[in-house]
């Protein structure tokens, strides 16, 4: 997944989204990747998008269009 700052988001980048929410991106739809404690298949009825292990929200699913997400510490 691209940011709209056109940084490329991978697995394991910790990122800030969703008006400060931070976590670690887990899975990444778009480019069919996940961490090795996630099962990718389980997740691919959600088509687009990276899942994120928040520490406020618990794992939060956030589409390729919402825009809003920065990098704060590359994998």
């Amino acid at each position: 997944m691209i940011s709209d700052s056109g940084v490329i988001i991978r697995v394991g980048d910790s990122v800030r989204f969703s008006g400060g929410m931070t976590g670690v991106v887990v899975v990444c739809l778009d480019d069919k990747t996940a961490l090795s404690d996630y099962c990718l298949d389980d997740w691919l009825y959600l088509e687009d998008g990276l899942l994120i292990d928040s520490l406020q929200g618990g794992l939060v699913h956030v589409s390729t269009n919402s825009g809003d997400i920065e990098i704060i510490n590359p994998a």
